[in-house]
């Protein structure tokens, strides 16, 4: 125990060979010695493994699997890998922010054991290649001294019901710290000793931390950049169709190594790769890790009434997309699979505009009472647009930690510690 580093950096990639060092360079240019970086080839074909064991650092381990795995099943390999009491994930595009082992050391020393889950807003980068689908905008950064401790159970119904995606919650994925024991307590309860049981190991990650109920603080600082290149997933997903093989090469990858996993979709949400949506994507995540661990968010799919009120967001967007009464066959698809009526959902939908409209006026009426309440809370955001954004992950965290920008961090970390020591 005594020979554990601190924090363990883990770093799952495949044929990105081009993204990846700037990701790992995130990691090794902070300080400290009490961190490890493993970062695992998943069997890629272009040259990924040969750069990564050109770089020469005792803080930094390579491992590979025996094969090749699914994703889901590459995230959960590595996880085991970890030996640090705090582990956190990174995407091998994305990247660290520069100040996360100061900050996250300052948070471990004044947390006294109360949060095992830490997260923060995303920061966003595109890399060069992705203008077609997100716009001129390079950078977003913004932070602010706020925190908040997640209430799991309303927030697990919130993005079951599709009022908010799980973007903006923690995952065992980019953005996210968390305990060891977190994992410890997820294999327990689960009858296979996995922590993932969906082919989307992100937003299976926010359903098994909801389900498990721990301790989630919400900090107002990102803690890593989050970016969009042409080989994410996200990208090639959205291209789809309307792209050339090259173009979707990953996906298409991503989804062969799937076919072979011993996680598949189940066929009440099989729709999952034709429907582009956050909501049913987190539905089936929701559903996979309910029923694998036998917890009591199972019933909710069994119960008519809270079955509809969950897919009714989904048909509400369905009519919206196609401006009509009826559906399109891979929603009705859906539907029906999930023993669904047409007529209900319509009603529910109805009114989910309403639900929607009242939710948003809620939080802007709790903001407003935050901000009042706090007059010295201060923020900070950086937006970069056109010839002026990053290209690179070095070029992201050069934007923000230099002169001004830097020590404006800085102060907005140590009001976060501050607050979070005055709450003990």
């Amino acid at each position: 125990m005594a020979d554990r580093p601190k924090f363990s950096v883990l770093i799952p990639t495949r044929n990105r060979s081009e993204y990846v060092t700037f990701a790992i360079q995130t990691v090794l240019d902070q300080s400290g010695d009490d961190f490890e970086l493993i970062v695992s080839d998943n069997h890629s074909t272009d040259d990924t493994l040969m750069k990564l064991r050109n770089i020469q650092n005792d803080r930094l381990k390579v491992v590979q699997p025996e094969s090749a795995l699914a994703m889901s099943e590459h995230f959960e390999w590595l996880l085991q890998k970890a030996e640090g009491s705090w582990i956190t994930m990174l995407g091998d595009d994305d990247g660290l922010q520069p100040y996360f082992f100061d900050f996250m050391r300052q948070i471990d020393a004044v947390n006294a054991g109360r949060f095992d889950v830490i997260f923060g807003p995303r920061a966003y980068f595109n890399w060069p290649g992705v203008a077609d689908l997100y716009g001129d905008s390079r950078l977003h950064f913004a932070a602010a001294e706020t925190l908040r401790r997640l209430r799991p159970r309303p927030s697990l119904w919130s993005l079951a019901c599709g009022y908010e995606t799980y973007f903006d919650f923690p995952q065992f994925y980019t953005g996210t710290a968390f305990r060891r024991e977190v994992l410890d307590r997820l294999r327990s309860w689960s009858p296979s000793g996995r922590v993932i049981h969906s082919v989307t190991p992100d937003a299976a990650s926010t359903a098994s931390i909801l389900l498990d109920g721990c301790g989630v603080l919400r900090v107002g600082v990102p803690l890593a950049w989050v970016g969009s290149s042409p080989k994410s997933n996200g990208a090639q997903a959205f291209r789809g169709g309307n792209a050339a093989g090259s173009d979707i090469s990953t996906f298409v990858d991503f989804q062969r190594l799937n076919s072979s996993s011993s996680l598949q979709v189940n066929p009440r949400f099989r729709s999952i790769y034709t429907i582009q949506s956050a909501h049913l994507i987190f539905l089936e995540s929701l559903f996979a890790t309910a029923r694998a661990s036998a917890s009591p968010t199972r019933a909710w799919f069994d119960r008519s009434l809270t079955r509809h009120r969950l897919f009714a967001e989904l048909h509400r967007s369905a009519r919206r997309k196609f401006w009509t009464r009826e559906v399109g066959p891979e929603y009705a698809e859906v539907f029906a699979a999930n023993r669904c009526d047409s007529r209900l959902l319509a009603m529910l939908a109805c009114f989910r505009s309403f639900w929607k409209l009242k939710r948003s006026w809620a939080r802007r009426l709790e903001s407003l009472g935050r901000a009042f309440a706090d007059r010295s809370q201060e923020g900070l955001k950086i937006d970069l647009a056109s010839d002026h954004g990053p290209v690179t992950t070095a070029d992201a965290n050069a934007c923000i930690w230099h002169g001004a920008h830097r020590e404006r961090i800085r102060s907005v970390c140590e009001a976060i510690v501050l607050r979070l020591r005055k709450t003990a």
